[in-house]
């Protein structure tokens, strides 16, 4: 299972939260835009979806690939199968040709457990 919920932290920001059964495979989509403007996908020349712990300790990333208006990163089974069984910070960062780097998004990504059914 895969699914997202959008909240309003305590400074008034929408963050995207996810969750995800761990070993599950999940796509996700990545518009660049500033100030509500898409970004020339020219300028940017990577994009990259990171999992750390709550200190900040890279424990996953990889790269997405770019499509037509958006980005696209999928999740396989072999990258979620051993992830925690916790809530992990989410960032999907942007390096532009320049070399400067931004990341405009962050949140929560919590890994849930798999439901097993036992034989009787």
């Amino acid at each position: 299972m895969f699914f997202s919920r959008t909240i309003t932290d305590r400074f008034g920001y929408s963050q995207k939260n996810f969750y995800l059964t761990q070993g599950d495979t999940a796509t996700i989509r990545s518009v660049p835009t500033k100030d509500g403007e898409l970004i020339d996908f020219d300028s940017i020349s990577k994009c990259r979806f990171k999992l750390s712990h709550d200190n900040y300790v890279e424990i996953f990333s990889k790269d997405f690939t770019p499509d037509t208006g958006y980005y696209t990163v999928t999740l396989e089974t072999t990258d979620t199968e051993d992830l925690p069984l916790e809530t992990l910070i989410y960032e999907v960062e942007y390096t532009f040709a320049d070399g400067t780097v931004n990341t405009p998004n962050q949140g929560n990504f919590t890994i849930l457990d798999q439901i097993v059914e036992g034989s009787n």
